[in-house]
């Protein structure tokens, strides 16, 4: 290996490669050369993406944000994993401990002891 994108700087590239094996290892070979190169480069970018416990600035949080909204497959990976889940207000305060009381956005909370 000669050179690699700069998305991949960070990481160890030998974990990168040996993953995308194992993923391409697992994959239908009767495809076309295009949808290989796609699969690849979709595993390099998962595999090589901010994991869990990574961490990060401000701006690199935002930056990430920014891409995931104008990405055609937002709500998940290329493996299907969530990259975001939509929780109703009354779960989110249930998570929380609290009862759900309807009250209109922009409101505060009403005396509600938090």
């Amino acid at each position: 290996i000669q050179a690699v994108p700069s998305f991949l700087i960070k990481h160890d590239l030998e974990k990168v490669i040996l993953g995308v094996i194992d993923d391409i290892r697992s994959e239908n070979s009767n495809s076309d050369f295009n949808q290989r190169k796609e699969k690849i480069l979709t595993y390099m970018a998962c595999r090589s993406a901010v994991k869990f416990g990574d961490s990060l600035s401000l701006e690199e949080m935002q930056a990430l944000v920014k891409q995931l909204e104008k990405s055609e497959s937002k709500f998940s990976c290329p493996h299907g994993r969530p990259s975001m889940i939509i929780l109703e207000k009354s779960e989110l305060w249930a998570r929380f401990g609290r009862k759900y009381t309807g009250f209109a956005d922009g409101e505060r909370f009403r005396g509600i002891n938090c």
